[in-house]
């Protein structure tokens, strides 16, 4: 069978393999070789004629054609002896140090191939030359994939359509498959964000125990009694309960950075009206509109650290550090007030001016820091769905064991945390400076437990790690009772490791099957409601039970028999996490 001839009397054979869309400089039209034509540079290369008669498969209908590959019969520019004629994805090695074809091919069709062609000048030892022509099936599909990973063009970087022959048209253009780099999971400005959260629930904490180291200046001069200022300390936490799970759902609905927001907003004007106060009634709505807009906070944290941390180790660090920063705050304020502000200012008023101020700053860079982050590598997704997303976490068993665990961990932690220095004064006969210190030294204890404890638990082993530090804090408390006098300063600080409970308790609300960025906000406000119950009723319980002929002994016993209780919820947790 005769092959037909081109214009110039050349055979199809005669002509080179060259890129097919490439126009050479000597024939108007546009060459493709077969995909399946044999190429054997070393022969060409010591100046043997192999001839081969392989299948083709051009558009045209010719089944098969004659590929004569005799340096002699084709006619064209000649080419450096060391060089490989063939389309643009073939890998040239150009061991003289001079500019291969295919690297003035792939020059002059960056429109169509973004892929580099290696030119090493250094190596002294001939390489061959390699295409995908003539391999086996495994091998061609190899190269094809690394072909269409490497040198094919984007929707951006394609120019005219030269499809070539046998390629169908498309307008839709080529792109890459998305490719998620570990900087998209892990923003780096994920620890700035990080960081004005925490500037955030610090002065939450300062405008928090703004009061209570300035009782009496307060009571002289408002003319308050005991109880009456008792009534007024406690206004915010009532109202958090109710508040709670409405600003959980509000923070879904605005976001992080507008939930924070505003409820900096509010806390600030707390701390401002309760500088203003000029009676009972006047005070206790200034302190009661706090537990309106701490909500936002301590919901829009965790939500925070949700959407941006991903790595379940950071997180579990995240929460113990930010879990910290409301002690670490209240603990700033009571030390300061009498000793440094109170002789600076000379008046409550302006004590409490100077400390919400620093809300006010903590504000200024949270809008600097969230204007500028980017978008959370998680999404957060549609808001929650109001009362029947409640109702669907009420549904989750683990969801129910969580909401119990806070409602003990809290009373635990603000009935020992409120009543354990005059504990120690009256109980133990300690002078009141020294039970503060040694109340201190607890606390910071339990800061340092908060922020190592969560982060070396993971999931499965949250259970184990609670029963620890129950089994510290009930052995603790019994042995204010039962040691002497000397030896009572040992368990109170080590009992101090209860501040860690909450923090894994949070972890496990955070881990939780039914717990998702689109109903985090409600799931934590109804976390903080349910255990805002136990941080009022811890208190009022101890304090009654004090009162009592059992004393702070029998006190000390209850807290021991709650923590013991503690290990039934704690157990159905672990038979969860077992099973998930």
């Amino acid at each position: 069978m005769e092959l037909p001839v081109t214009a110039g009397g050349r055979e199809w054979g005669d002509m080179p393999l060259i890129d097919p869309r490439v126009t050479t400089i000597w024939l108007p039209v546009r060459v493709a070789a077969s995909r399946r034509a044999s190429v054997n540079v070393r022969h060409r290369r010591w100046g043997s004629t192999p001839a081969t008669r392989t299948r083709s498969r051009w558009p045209s209908g010719v089944r098969t054609a004659s590929t004569r590959l005799a340096a002699h019969r084709t006619r064209r520019t000649p080419w450096p002896s060391n060089s490989t004629k063939g389309r643009s994805w073939v890998k040239s090695k150009n061991v003289s140090g001079s500019i291969s074809p295919m690297v003035e091919l792939s020059r002059r069709s960056t429109s169509h191939s973004t892929a580099e062609v290696a030119e090493p000048a250094a190596s002294k030892r001939p390489r061959k030359a390699t295409t995908r022509m003539g391999r086996s099936n495994r091998e061609t599909s190899r190269s094809s994939a690394v072909h269409r990973n490497s040198s094919m063009a984007t929707g951006s970087q394609m120019g005219s359509r030269n499809w070539g022959p046998g390629r169908a048209p498309s307008d839709r253009p080529c792109e890459y498959p998305a490719v998620t780099s570990s900087e998209d999971l892990h923003p780096p400005y994920r620890w700035v964000l990080f960081s004005g959260v925490c500037g955030v629930y610090f002065a939450f904490g300062v405008v928090a125990m703004s009061v209570p180291p300035l009782v009496g200046e307060v009571r002289a001069d408002l003319g308050l009694s005991r109880s009456a200022m008792g009534l007024a300390l406690g206004a915010w936490q009532l109202v958090y309960i109710v508040s709670a799970p409405v600003g959980g759902r509000l923070l879904d609905r605005l976001g992080v950075r507008q939930g924070i927001v505003l409820g900096s907003l509010v806390l600030a004007a707390s701390g401002f009206l309760r500088a203003s106060a000029g009676g009972l009634g006047s005070l206790w709505l200034a302190i009661a509109l706090f537990g309106v807009g701490g909500p936002l906070i301590s919901a829009g944290a965790p939500k925070a650290v949700g959407l941006w941390f991903t790595d379940k180790s950071e997180r579990r660090l995240a929460i113990g550090v930010y879990s910290t920063m409301p002690a670490i705050g209240g603990m700033a304020t009571l030390v300061l007030s009498n000793s440094v502000l109170m002789p600076l200012t000379g008046s409550w008023r302006m004590t409490i001016v100077v400390e919400t101020s620093l809300i006010v700053l903590a504000l200024g860079v949270w809008l600097v820091v969230s204007g500028r982050g980017p978008e959370p590598p998680v999404s957060p997704g549609p808001s929650a769905a109001g009362f029947d997303d409640r109702s669907a976490l009420l549904t989750s068993p683990e969801v129910r064991i969580v909401l119990v665990l806070g409602l003990g961990v809290f009373f635990i932690g603000h009935g020992l945390g409120g009543w354990m220095p005059e504990a120690l004064r009256e109980h133990s006969g300690f002078s009141p400076m020294a039970a503060a210190n040694w109340v201190a030294l607890g606390g910071l204890v339990g800061v340092v437990a908060s922020l190592v404890v969560p982060q070396h638990t993971d999931r499965r082993r949250l259970p184990s790690a609670m029963v620890v530090l129950l089994a510290v804090v009930a052995v603790g408390t019994m042995a204010v009772v039962a040691l002497p006098t000397a030896l009572d300063p040992i368990p109170v600080v080590a009992s101090g490791v209860r501040s860690a409970l909450v923090p894994l308790v949070l972890v496990a609300l955070m881990e939780s099957e039914s717990v998702g960025p689109t109903n985090t906000g409600v799931a934590y406000g109804l976390w903080f409601a349910v255990a805002e119950v136990g941080g009022v009723a811890g208190p009022l319980v101890m304090g009654w039970v004090a009162d009592t002929s059992a004393g702070f002994g029998g006190a000390f016993v209850l807290m021991a028999a709650v923590c013991a209780a503690m290990v039934l919820p704690v157990s159905r947790l672990r038979q969860l996490t077992r099973e998930g």
